[in-house]
């Protein structure tokens, strides 16, 4: 059973990976093709704002 877990945590890391590299093409051919950094970088720091505030909520909760 060892290697069924292992094989399936492998397969998420190049699922992420994956999916990050995907996300880097979509972007850089959104530049290249549009010059959209107008529009595109308050998107992307939007998105980002509710994780990492979530984030933060749960790095502030002491230990008990």
């Amino acid at each position: 059973m060892p290697a069924l877990a292992a094989r399936y945590g492998l397969f998420t890391l190049i699922v992420l990976g994956e999916t990050v590299a995907a996300a880097m093409v979509a972007v850089k051919s959104a530049l290249n093709e549009y010059h959209a950094l107008g529009t595109l970088l308050p998107t992307a720091l939007g998105s980002s704002a509710l994780p990492l505030r979530r984030l933060v909520d749960l790095l502030r909760v002491a230990p008990q």
